[in-house]
C-alpha cells in the first residue's frame, strides 16, 4: 500500500508534556495531605502521564493522507508485520530518523479516517505491526513538506492463500 501524509512530518517525542492526572479522594485519605510531607502524598494520590508534542499531535489532527491505490482500499490492514519504506520531506534539516519513524507510526495507528456512513478507520490496528524501516530516509522539501509511505508485508510472514487452501484441503482428506 502506498500513501501520502501532507503536511509538516513531526516527531512524537520533541516537548513532550508532563500531566498529572488526579484521581478522586476518600475521604480518610484527606489526612495525608496535613502530613509534613505533602508532595510525596499528592504523588501517591495522582498519577504522571506523558503526551505527545502538541505540534505532533496537531499533525496528527490536521494532516491529510492520500491513498495511491488501484481498486478497493480495506483499511485497516491485516494484522501481520511490515516494511515501512518512507521518505519523509521536511522544510528544514531537524529532528533524528528514528524519531519521525514512531511519529508516523502513532499516526498510522491514530489517525481517524472517516468513511462514507460515519465509520472511522486507523491504517494500523497497532503500529508495532512496523518491523522495519528499509528504505526510509530524510529529505529536504521547503516548498510541499509530506511524508510517501509504502507498506509491504514482510515476505517471510505472506501467507499463500491457494498454498494454505490447498494444505488444508490435503489434511482433510487424508
Amino acid at each position: 500500500m502506498k500513501l501520502t501524509v501532507h503536511g509538516e512530518p513531526r516527531t512524537k517525542k520533541t516537548h513532550n508534556q508532563t500531566i498529572l492526572v488526579g484521581c478522586q479522594l476518600a475521604a480518610w485519605l484527606q489526612p495525608l495531605l496535613s502530613l509534613p510531607d505533602k508532595h510525596l502524598a499528592r504523588a501517591v494520590l495522582n498519577r504522571v502521564k506523558v503526551l505527545p508534542s502538541k505540534a505532533h499531535r496537531e499533525w496528527v489532527k490536521d494532516s491529510r493522507i492520500e491513498f495511491h491505490q488501484e481498486g478497493p482500499l480495506s483499511l485497516p490492514l491485516l494484522d501481520q508485520p511490515y516494511n515501512c519504506k518512507a521518505t519523509f520531506y521536511r522544510t528544514r534539516r531537524i529532528g533524528d530518523a528514528v524519531g519521525f519513524y514512531q511519529g508516523l507510526a502513532d499516526l498510522l495507528q491514530d489517525k481517524n479516517l472517516s468513511t462514507m456512513r460515519g465509520v472511522t478507520l486507523n491504517v494500523l490496528t497497532d503500529d508495532k505491526w512496523i518491523q522495519t524501516w528499509d528504505g526510509s530516509r530524510l529529505e529536504i522539501d521547503r516548498e510541499k513538506p509530506r511524508v510517501e509511505v509504502e507498506l509491504t508485508p514482510m515476505a517471510e510472514h505472506t501467507i499463500d492463500l491457494m498454498e494454505a487452501l490447498a494444505e488444508s484441503l490435503e489434511g482433510n482428506n487424508g
